[in-house]
């Protein structure tokens, strides 16, 4: 069962906090376990359902603290997991 009032959370927090994230969202994948945000360069950001809340602010901040701060672009990374506690999971693409 979708929770629109998630989605729409996620939406707005995105909006209001990266715009160039929000440009770059392309769909968002819902399940009973997670929230997939996908990009249009195919790289998937992964939010556990129970605590998106968290999970979002968690990638919010590494997107500003890691990729923003270093110029990284977040085109160079397969999936970047942020459901699991206390750490932030990603893949790098095979260029």
């Amino acid at each position: 069962k979708i929770s629109l009032d998630k989605i729409r959370y996620l939406l707005k927090k995105i909006a209001n906090h990266s715009n160039l994230i929000y440009k770059k969202l392309n769909e968002v994948q819902y399940s009973s376990e997670e929230i997939n945000l996908v990009l249009d360069n195919n790289t998937k950001i992964i939010l556990k359902n129970n605590n998106y809340k968290n999970d979002l602010n968690k990638f919010l901040n590494f997107n500003k603290q890691v990729l923003v701060k270093n110029s990284i672009s977040i085109d160079n990374y397969k999936y970047i997991d942020v459901s699991i506690p206390q750490q932030i999971i990603t893949r790098e693409k095979n260029i």
